[in-house]
């Protein structure tokens, strides 16, 4: 199965890309909760809150749910899946042209 991620609104060639990334991240037959299934399941589960979210808020909120999880090795020392999900993301925000930040802090805690 796999998820077409609406919410990664790059341009081709880099859509693919990414989309192919999640998509292969999701798939890896050692994970058992965090799959594509759970990745649709929250992305359906936030369209059922009743709160006024704005788009740019709606998409924070899609992203995270994408990204949370998208490093998942097993296993891994505390903190590591996280992190690295974290790094992965912000490749992805600066593709999208979203932020510029540095990796300081995720990789020496500074």
């Amino acid at each position: 199965m796999e998820q077409d991620y609406g919410v990664i609104t790059l341009q081709s060639p880099l859509r693919e890309e990414w989309i192919r990334t999640l998509n292969t991240a999701y798939s890896q037959t050692h994970r058992h909760y965090h799959t594509m299934s759970h990745i649709q399941s929250m992305l359906d589960q936030l369209q059922t809150i009743d709160m006024d979210f704005n788009s740019q808020q709606l998409q924070i909120l899609q992203l995270a749910i994408c990204f949370h999880d998208i490093v998942y090795d097993i296993p891994s020392e505390s903190g590591y899946n996280e992190s690295f999900s974290a790094i992965l993301f912000e490749d992805y925000a600066r593709d999208a042209g979203l932020v510029q930040t540095t990796r300081t802090f995720l990789i020496t805690g500074e």
